[in-house]
């Protein structure tokens, strides 16, 4: 048996600081949710289609491949997920419409890197989700794709760990940027104003973007040229400000970016430590739990850690709720032992 050398990426710092036991199902045994959370498959679902869209290619291909996918789920299922393929081509949309105006040259998208640091003898692999030269700010960025249900505020992006570490390996490998964006795009869906008894539109202050409301205004009205004075200006707003979509830049200081590595350093000697530890005692098992009030939502792995932790031995959870990682599939994340 030959061990392949420890990859680390920054998903699986980020679960080794939450939780080694969660680690250890993810990155050692290379499991995933047969079910993953509507949250995840939905992002996933919204970045393939913007990966299509910016490798110059038709996102729909995408979108019908997984539509097509989708349908062939179990009832059950599609109903858990709701009506997602809707929402998604809505999210695409509307997006490319709010965008419209890029003048973008794109330099790398969902491409691979990896990185030999000097302080210890593993990899660091990180995959940006695109990485452009802004032709009118003179700038390149690497942009994360975030789905989210509400646009967060700006504090966490200072300490961020992933804007980091990207901007650091970047730099090893000859790609330099001026900054690290997250390119948020809402997952709620816009709200279509309602029509009164009387059929007129009703006034009321609702929440949504402009490619759903003028979607809308345009088959009540049959065109969109002469609105009503106060649907123009409501949609003129909505061309610049919105709830739905925002791009925050940030640059990281070297101070903070070697700060940041150097803890990525620390944490990487530990794990070393802990596959070490399993490997010397292969019939103990050093995985620890921990175990806070969110992993009731943040962990697909609480059932399977529960059942385990009374004493059982999870065969039958493994087999029924879970299936090996796509998220591995073609990376080296992790350190599993392989045969020659």
């Amino acid at each position: 048996m030959e061990e392949v050398p420890l990859v680390i990426s920054p998903s699986s710092l980020r679960t080794w600081l939450r939780c080694k036991r969660q680690y250890y199902y993810k990155y050692v045994e290379g499991l995933e949710a047969r079910l993953p959370d509507i949250k995840l498959k939905r992002g996933s679902w919204m970045h393939e289609c913007l990966q299509y869209h910016y490798m110059g290619r038709d996102w729909k291909v995408a979108h019908k491949r997984l539509t097509k996918k989708f349908n062939t789920m179990f009832l059950e299922e599609r109903e858990y997920y709701g009506d997602l393929p809707d929402q998604v081509e809505r999210m695409m949309k509307s997006y490319l419409y709010h965008y419209r105006e890029d003048n973008w040259e794109v330099l790398f998208v969902e491409e691979t890197f990896k990185v030999d640091h000097p302080a210890f003898e593993e990899k660091f692999e990180f995959k940006p989700d695109l990485i452009v030269y802004d032709k009118d700010t003179k700038q390149t960025i690497c942009w994360d794709h975030k789905t989210v249900k509400s646009i967060p505020s700006g504090e966490f992006r200072i300490q961020d760990l992933q804007s980091a570490l990207y901007t650091w390996g970047l730099k090893v490998v000859d790609v330099e940027i001026n900054a690290f964006g997250w390119n948020y795009i809402r997952t709620k869906d816009p709200t279509v104003p309602k029509i009164n008894l009387n059929g007129e539109i009703s006034r009321r202050k609702i929440d949504t973007d402009f490619y759903t409301l003028a979607s809308f205004l345009k088959e009540y009205y049959g065109t969109l040229e002469g609105l009503p004075a106060a649907w123009r200006t409501r949609l003129n707003t909505l061309k610049y400000t919105n709830t739905y979509f925002r791009r925050s830049k940030v640059v990281k200081s070297e101070a903070i970016t070697s700060r940041l590595v150097a803890e990525m350093d620390y944490s990487t000697q530990e794990m070393q430590s802990w596959y070490d530890l399993s490997d010397e005692h292969p019939m103990q098992d050093p995985w620890v739990r921990t175990m806070i009030s969110s992993c009731d939502w943040d962990c697909d792995f609480q059932e399977l850690c529960i059942h385990e932790l009374l004493g059982g031995d999870g065969k039958f959870i493994r087999r029924n709720k879970f299936k090996p990682s796509t998220y591995l599939e073609g990376r080296t994340v992790g350190r599993r032992k392989q045969t020659d």
